[in-house]
């Protein structure tokens, strides 16, 4: 019987088990390769990437404007200022509200337009719709032109209607509560902070801005040594670089050498000192003088 034998391997018919996979192929999977970890920022270096804003009017510009992530809190916050003044004046507008406030007695007397129950001081106060409908309105307006001007971009209009828009809903009765506006206060003064932080060091990255007030602050100390006084650019030029110690020392140098005098000030004279006053005679002295 003759068997022929394929001159190529890989004609040769596979086994039928290879096909079938393993259990340990089945139920344990190998596990995925791990993420490369980034590199953390060296800490008291800026990172390349950052983009620090130089020039006054680019700084003026990107003050006035507003970034990504200040547009999605505007937002939010716009949002939840419409919440708070429909959930605070609606259900009070479905008709007269009677509102009770309990307050302990003070020695058995009670403040005014309070009167005395068991014990306690009660006052009832009734409102009306027309009662909450200001609020309901000027709350909503100022939630509007919140989101209005975030969409357009403007800073210094966001500030100002976030901060209406607590000041509204903090003021609604028949409880008012300032804690109901904290929110609105912290993105206004959030977005203050941040346009502070463009005008004095170009970004709002808080490392990098940190890493920017410590050069400023050990170069004012150096200037300080130095006796080199800061001086301030006229609004609208570039700011100038400061110079450094090696230059005020050279620069003191340079005028020592060139021989040119410039004469000290004259010390003030002194004012001369004037003679001292005759003691007058006493009234009991004349009065012995005049018996004897």
């Amino acid at each position: 019987m003759d068997v022929t034998q394929p001159d190529d391997p890989s004609e040769l018919p596979e086994p039928e088990n290879a096909s079938k996979p393993s259990l340990s192929e089945r139920f344990l999977r190998p596990k995925a390769p791990k993420a490369p970890k980034r590199e953390r920022p060296v800490p008291g270096v800026i990172p390349e990437d950052l983009e620090i804003i130089d020039g006054f009017d680019e700084r003026q510009s990107a003050m006035r404007s507003i970034g990504t992530s200040e547009i999605r809190f505007g937002y939010a916050v716009a949002i939840l200022g419409a919440i708070f003044t429909l959930g605070l004046n609606i259900p009070s507008m479905t008709g007269d509200t009677q509102f009770r406030n309990v307050v302990n007695a003070t020695k058995g007397a009670c403040p005014k337009y309070y009167s005395l129950d068991k014990g306690l001081c009660v006052q009832i106060l009734h409102y009306q719709p027309s009662d909450f409908l200001p609020f309901l309105i000027v709350g909503l307006v100022a939630a509007g032109a919140t989101a209005l001007t975030i969409k357009l971009r403007r800073r210094t209009p966001a500030v100002f209607a976030s901060l209406m828009t607590g000041l509204v809903i903090s003021e609604v009765p028949p409880k008012p509560s300032i804690l109901l506006g904290v929110p609105f206060f912290v993105f206004s003064g959030w977005l203050m902070v941040r346009a502070r932080r463009i005008q004095k060091f170009g970004t709002t990255d808080t490392k990098a801005v940190a890493v920017l007030a410590a050069e400023q602050r050990n170069q004012r100390r150096s200037d300080k040594a130095a006796g080199i006084k800061p001086e301030r650019p006229a609004r609208g030029a570039a700011p100038r670089p400061r110079p450094s110690a090696k230059s005020a020392a050279s620069a003191k140098s340079s005028s020592i050498e060139s021989g040119r005098y410039t004469p000290k000030k004259p010390a003030p004279k002194k004012k001369p000192a004037l003679p001292p006053a005759e003691p007058k005679p006493s009234r009991f002295k004349k009065l012995i003088g005049d018996e004897e």
